[in-house]
């Protein structure tokens, strides 16, 4: 087997001194050359461009590995109200992680939806109450912009007709009232238990946006404050909350806070399979979580 003597002492002496920088050899070789460059620390490379990509690699590694943080503690969140069950249960749950919910109240009377109203102030929102209809607007279990006594009076026999109609088997525990909240970009705030990476955080528009456009965003759970704005920050519709053509600048660190209360709860309670709040309505001062569904046990791919 030929050695290259002179060419291998050269580069053992090159590598010997200067120990603190990088040395690549691009040239033909036999792999009894290569093994003895490559136990001095020497990478040894035919092709020039996997040299040049090799070392683009590694640089990129060394960069990661610089800006690596510590993970966040997470917190025990042992005292959280009973997990699943319908929407108000739910905010319940994101209340008590931290999250900002509006005042509103489950009402099991059309009479007990207008004393709610009427305390809330007009106009309000009204919605089905069930755990069996997690997705209320496929069935239209949504009225907004309820301006009157008469408007909720009517809204509520409406809504449950709907869903008695749309799923004759469902358990209905009534119509949940909440103010009409305005203003603001809604946004959704999302997790899912991957199989192999464990609770993952999902970032993007609310609404219909998130379906219509696919603009989102994942990480890691949990999170911390930093990583949460690269989560944002990995959103293109995120500029939308620095203000659009002459809009205010909205809450971005109230929705990161939220980003880091969800990841947190995600973290905490293994058994929770799936929360999705969506749409998460960022303000010019705080955000409001204004629908939330969470699931427990095992999800089947794609039911998240």
């Amino acid at each position: 087997m030929p050695r290259f003597p002179p060419l291998e002492s050269a580069l053992v002496a090159l590598r010997r001194n200067f120990p603190d920088r990088l040395v690549v050899a691009v040239m033909t070789h036999v792999d009894e050359v290569r093994l003895r460059l490559e136990a001095e620390g020497i990478p040894v490379f035919e092709d020039p461009t996997r040299a040049v990509r090799a070392v683009a690699g590694a640089e990129r590694l060394r960069r990661l590995r610089g800006e690596a943080e510590a993970l966040p503690p997470v917190p025990s969140l042992s005292a959280l109200p009973a997990l699943g069950g319908h929407e108000a249960a739910a905010k319940a749950v994101l209340a008590a992680a931290g999250l900002l919910v509006p005042p509103e109240q489950a009402c099991a009377t059309a009479q007990a939806a207008v004393r709610t109203a009427e305390a809330i102030g007009f106009p309000v929102v009204a919605k089905i109450l069930s755990e069996d209809i997690p997705h209320k607007t496929e069935i239209g279990g949504v009225m907004l912009g309820l301006a009157d006594a008469t408007a909720v009076e009517g809204a509520f026999a409406e809504l449950m007709r709907r869903a008695r109609a749309a799923r004759p088997e469902a358990q209905i525990e009534g119509v949940l009232i909440a103010p009409m909240l305005r203003g603001g970009v809604e946004t959704i705030i999302g997790t899912l238990r991957d199989p192999v990476f464990g609770p993952m955080v999902m970032f993007g528009l609310g609404g219909v946006s998130v379906e219509l456009f696919a603009d989102v965003a994942f990480a890691s759970a949990p999170l911390s404050p930093a990583r949460a704005a690269r989560l944002v920050d990995g959103v293109r519709g995120s500029r939308l909350l620095a203000g659009w053509r002459g809009g205010p600048a909205l809450d971005r660190a109230a929705l990161e806070a939220a980003l880091c209360a969800v990841a947190a709860l995600a973290a905490a309670r293994p058994e929770i399979a799936s929360i999705d709040v969506n749409p998460f309505l960022v303000q010019e001062r705080g955000g409001f979580a204004l629908d939330a569904v969470i699931l427990t046990g095992d999800v089947p791919p794609g039911d998240a």
